[in-house]
C-alpha cells in the first residue's frame, strides 16, 4: 500500500512557490501498480494537516491505512510545521 497526498503540500502552504508536479494523479497510479502496489490512498492535505502536531497525523491516518508500517521518504522530506530532526 502507497499513502500520498491529493495534491503537493506546497499547494495549500505557499501556493506561489509550489513545483510543477512530476506526474498526473493516474500517471502515479499506474506508476504504483507498475511498482506492485496494489493499494493507494490519496490524503487531501489541508491547513489542518500542516498545522497539526505529527503523532495525531499518524494515529489519525497512516496507523489506519497501514497497521504494519514501513516508510520511505524523499531527500527533501519535513514532517510537521517545524520538524526538530
Amino acid at each position: 500500500m502507497a499513502m500520498t497526498f491529493d495534491r503537493h503540500p506546497s499547494r495549500v502552504v505557499r501556493p506561489d512557490k509550489a513545483p510543477p508536479l512530476l506526474m498526473t494523479k493516474e500517471q502515479r497510479l499506474e506508476a504504483f501498480e507498475r511498482a506492485g502496489i496494489n493499494a493507494v490512498a490519496f490524503v487531501r492535505f489541508t491547513w489542518s494537516c500542516r498545522s497539526g502536531i505529527p503523532r495525531r497525523f499518524v494515529r489519525a491516518v497512516l496507523r489506519r491505512l497501514a497497521p504494519r508500517l514501513r516508510s520511505m521518504v524523499g531527500a527533501n522530506f519535513l514532517f510537521g510545521p517545524r520538524p526538530q530532526w
